[in-house]
């Protein structure tokens, strides 16, 4: 399934490089606290995300890598992404 999997706001603005336990990966990265949530399914959400400029090609969003996102769509996912499962 592809979603949203974390919800966190940068507390740095300083990038460095992290290397992955037990990898020889290294990659930069932010600071940053997440918030407990559950995982949300991207679909049902493309026609109200901004950010998403052509829902035919939603994933071409998502090729910036790391971007910053409105308060009108991270209030969508905050709501979703908080929501309690039945």
């Amino acid at each position: 399934m592809q979603g949203f999997t974390a919800l966190g706001t940068v507390t740095s603005g300083v990038p460095y490089q992290k290397k992955w336990t037990g990898t020889e990966v290294r990659a930069w990265v932010l600071d940053a606290e997440y918030q407990s949530t559950r995982l949300v399914p991207i679909r049902p959400l493309i026609a109200n995300l901004g950010f998403i400029s052509n829902p035919k090609y939603w994933g071409m969003a998502f090729r910036r890598s790391f971007f910053a996102l409105d308060a009108q769509d991270f209030a969508l996912l905050e709501t979703a992404m908080k929501q309690v499962q039945a």
